[in-house]
């Protein structure tokens, strides 16, 4: 007969087994049941291929939060079509020291402020999966699209690629595809034409004579080497001939200045004496002209002497004169005299 179990046993199994599934919950999923998490929603009007519930939200590659929902909103007035997607940001994830960071509407609208934007990423390039990143795009415009009242919203904008895919859109394809058929038919012209076979022809012509030349220039390189191997090694001899004769030439011009040098001292010496005889001539030639300009001087008696002599030699000038002038008109007068 089999013993029954007891109840008590099988109570503190299972009352062990709750506790231990509570703990685990705490500790591994508390973050994720029990914890806060707030919802924002970004509108997207490209396509979210790629974009899947559960993928991440990141901000510059730290993952904050997770897709949690995919919407379709179709415009009827404004005529487009917006994906809505719901995003949740656990703030735990978003701290401030130590303590996590509440996304108040004032902050929120402050970052939006700042440039606060969502934008599709590509998550992986093997699988082309997406995912939403958060990041700061200063200098762009705030669009918002208020669709949906109850959830915050967060402005989108363009992702690179839809950027590349919109210009190469917007580009004038059919006249770019023109212009490059009307090249090739003129570059196929060109190819085909004779001037350019004649031309090639040429060159090719020019390029056998320029290797001729590069040989001849190749075969005269070796005497002219040679040539200007001598030709240096006669230029070094020279300087060292050079070299050795300036020695004897530094030690000529150190005894010529030196003989300068005596020389100058020499002139010195007897110039000396030179000026001395030559301040005592100038002293003498001096009192010289001092006593002869008192000599000339108005008052002095020779002056008056020879101003009276003058005089007399002019009165006697003056009596010949008269005299030369009379024998003139009477030449008779030297044979009787002169009359009454």
């Amino acid at each position: 007969m089999s013993q029954k179990a007891d109840p008590k046993i099988i109570g503190v199994f299972v009352a062990g087994a709750v506790a231990l599934a509570v703990a685990a919950l705490l500790i591994f999923g508390s973050r994720q049941i029990f914890g806060t998490k707030e919802t924002f929603v970004v509108f997207f009007e490209e396509s979210v291929r790629g974009l899947g519930v559960g993928a991440p939200v990141a901000f510059r590659g730290v993952q904050i939060g997770q897709v949690s929902q995919i919407l379709l909103h179709i415009d009827p007035q404004a005529e487009k079509v917006r994906i809505p997607v719901l995003i949740e940001i656990d703030p735990q994830q978003i701290g401030v020291g130590d303590r996590a960071l509440r996304i108040e509407d004032e902050l929120l609208n402050q970052w939006i402020e700042q440039g606060l934007r969502a934008q599709l990423a590509i998550q992986s390039l093997v699988t082309g999966q997406l995912m939403v990143e958060l990041d700061f795009h200063p200098g762009t415009p705030i669009k918002l699209v208020g669709a949906i009242a109850e959830h915050r919203e967060i402005p989108t904008v363009p992702t690179d690629l839809e950027k590349f895919f919109k210009r190469f859109e917007e580009a004038p394809i059919e006249r770019i595809l023109a212009n490059l058929e009307s090249t090739l038919a003129a570059l196929q012209e060109v190819m085909s034409s004779p001037e350019l076979r004649g031309a090639l022809k040429g060159l090719n012509e020019t390029l056998s004579e320029s290797r001729q030349l590069v040989q001849t220039l190749n075969q005269k390189a070796e005497p002219a080497a040679k040539n200007l191997e001598e030709t240096l090694a006669q230029i070094t001899e020279f300087v060292r001939k050079l070299d050795a004769r300036s020695a004897s030439l530094n030690r000529e011009l150190e005894a010529f200045l030196t003989e300068s040098r005596g020389l100058v001292k020499d002139v010195d010496a007897r110039m000396g004496p030179l000026s001395s005889n030559l301040e005592q001539t100038s002293a003498e030639t001096r009192e010289t002209m001092e006593r002869l300009g008192h000599l000339l001087d108005e008052d002095s008696p020779i002056v008056q002497a020879l101003t009276q002599s003058l005089e007399d030699f002019s009165e006697a000038a003056r009596a010949l004169r008269v005299l030369a002038e009379y024998l003139e008109h009477h030449p008779e007068a030297l044979i009787h005299g002169k009359g009454d």
